[in-house]
């Protein structure tokens, strides 16, 4: 499965909400979750005879209408991504609160670096 997939099926699995890849449609209604990959390395090409490893930066956008309700979104793709038996290893990095005062919703970035597997 490629990492597209994977990190799809987690994310929905996780929090029950809309899932983009690099941004939302126009119109798209808080709460909701954007993921987008920085960067990729192929780490083993032949893993035990069963797939090339790769080692993946993933950001992640949390996008809800209060704090309290990201927070919660947070937690969920959090422990999701963490609990997906599609990924080898997942590292999560520090996270950004920010306030969109123009359309007044609440936005949480993180970034992960995830191993995973495509056999």
């Amino acid at each position: 499965m490629d990492m597209d997939s994977a990190l799809t099926i987690a994310l929905r699995s996780a929090t029950s909400l809309p899932v983009y890849a690099l941004k939302s449609p126009s119109g798209a209604i808080a709460p909701f979750v954007i993921y987008q990959e920085i960067s990729e390395t192929q780490m083993d090409t032949n893993h035990n005879g069963v797939g090339t490893v790769y080692q993946t930066r993933v950001q992640i956008t949390h996008v809800a209408k209060t704090y309290s309700s990201l927070k919660s979104v947070v937690e969920l793709v959090r422990n999701g991504i963490l609990a997906s038996t599609s990924f080898l290893y997942v590292l999560p990095t520090s996270i950004s609160f920010k306030r969109k005062e123009d359309n007044d919703i609440f936005t949480a970035i993180r970034d992960y670096m995830i191993s995973w597997r495509n056999v």
